[in-house]
């Protein structure tokens, strides 16, 4: 038998119960069998001893019994026990025949053990496990709507008044003639309808690193009619015949001439008499690299921006689509919309255009590009150019002719509607002259 160590009297509250001291992480509750005996030397204390399934001590202390006319919780709760328990004699007990002591209700109570805690619930498990249910469900279900016997018929798209796709003969219904002006926020010019895969963006990310030009126009002038476009800068000409500009003498060129400015070169292109063309080359001059012109009576600045457009919208038709519209043209023929720029009227007064009468309440004029198409354009705001072309055989007046007709029936589109007809893009150099 050893000695157990004797527990002081604080270390049990009134009622009794045994107090815990518990450090975090080192102790666990666990039931194990308690033995209780009188302590001969204080008749005020019961020792108790809890061994382990070896019979070795694990902890003893000792409990102040409670007050006579207020029993303890812990025997009236085990009082039902009285008749199967027994202590001991030599523990100060009566053996099998003991009475009921205040000490039996400790027996089978609750003890502290010295030992590892002991491990939580995995819970990661239960949430792997939802995961992977969820993961299972959402798997079949794409399964299950991949392989439907019946799938949806797909519906063409409407884009606004204009449908997106080409109806199923092949041939587009045009309005009637109008005269009415589009408005500000034009993004593409459309023919009836947008067929399919045929509106194309051409960008031009480095057009405002590129040359800038000066759209001058006079006060009765319209669009590549009296008035003149400044690029800054330009290449020198290879050869020319002089031109005096001011001090300094210039090289006359298709439509204009090229002089010396600030270091480098400008070009101006016009329709104007020579002597005006001079006075709008002396007033220009070079902010931040960039042109600029002093104001000249007479004549007004309409549009200051980058040579080459950033951005053109093209919607492309082949004749056949457009029926009799296409009066017996045999290719391509195609619709554009120029963002501000001055490159297109600079090619105009190159190519010397001509009249095309009035589009859309504007004055029209027709032109043939660098591959040799006509063109019949008309301005839709400063700067900002709407266009009809035809890329095929047939060239002359009666081209011309079909296109201003078809110009006249050719309606806006806005920039909701260009987006949802899918244009395709592809990024390359927009250069008219």
């Amino acid at each position: 038998m050893f000695d157990l160590p004797d527990v002081p009297r604080d270390r049990a509250d009134s009622r009794g119960r045994r107090s815990r001291r518990v450090s975090p992480g080192a102790w666990r509750y666990r039931p194990r069998r308690t033995i209780a005996w009188a302590d001969s030397t204080d008749p005020g204390h019961v020792r108790q001893r809890c061994t382990d399934g070896a019979g070795l001590p694990v902890m003893a202390f000792s409990v102040q019994p409670p007050h006579r006319s207020k029993p303890s919780r812990s025997s009236s709760t085990n009082s039902r026990r009285e008749r199967d328990r027994a202590v001991p004699a030599e523990l100060g007990g009566s053996g099998a025949a003991g009475g009921s002591r205040w000490w039996d209700g400790l027996v089978d109570e609750e003890v502290l053990e010295l030992g590892p805690r002991r491990p939580a619930p995995v819970r990661w498990l239960w949430i792997l496990a939802i995961v992977l249910a969820v993961v299972g469900v959402t798997s079949f279900a794409v399964r299950r709507s991949a392989v439907s016997p019946a799938p949806r018929a797909a519906t063409p798209s409407t884009v606004g008044t204009v449908s997106a796709t080409v109806r199923s003969t092949g041939v587009i219904a045009l309005p009637a003639v109008s005269q009415r002006p589009f408005p500000m926020d034009t993004a593409a010019v459309v023919l009836g309808e947008v067929p399919l895969f045929a509106a194309v963006e051409r960008t031009d990310g480095a057009a405002a690193q590129g040359p800038w030009s000066l759209v001058v126009r006079r006060r009765d002038g319209s669009l590549g009619r009296h008035g003149a476009v400044i690029t800054y800068p330009v290449s020198p000409p290879a050869w020319g015949h002089p031109v005096r500009v001011g001090r300094a003498v210039g090289t006359a060129v298709a439509g204009g001439f090229v002089w010396p400015l600030v270091g480098k070169y400008a070009r101006i292109r016009s329709d104007l008499p020579p002597p005006d063309v001079v006075r709008l080359a002396l007033a220009t001059t070079v902010v931040s690299a960039v042109p600029a012109i002093h104001p000249v009576s007479g004549y007004w600045l309409v549009v200051a921006a980058p040579y080459r457009s950033g951005s053109i919208h093209e919607i492309r038709y082949h004749a056949s689509q457009l029926g009799s519209a296409a009066g017996g043209l045999d290719g391509l023929i195609y619709t554009g919309l120029l963002s501000a720029s001055g490159g297109f009227e600079d090619r105009l007064y190159a190519r010397s255009a001509t009249d095309a009468g009035q589009v859309h309440g504007r004055p029209a004029v027709a032109t043939v590009t660098t591959g040799g198409n006509d063109v019949v354009a008309w301005e839709v705001a400063a700067g900002t150019i709407a266009y009809l072309g035809y890329s095929g055989a047939e060239s002359g007046p009666h081209t011309v002719d079909v296109l201003r007709q078809l110009a006249g029936r050719a309606r806006p589109l806005c920039g909701r509607h260009w987006r949802a007809s899918s244009p395709q893009r592809t990024e390359q150099r927009n250069d008219f002259g």
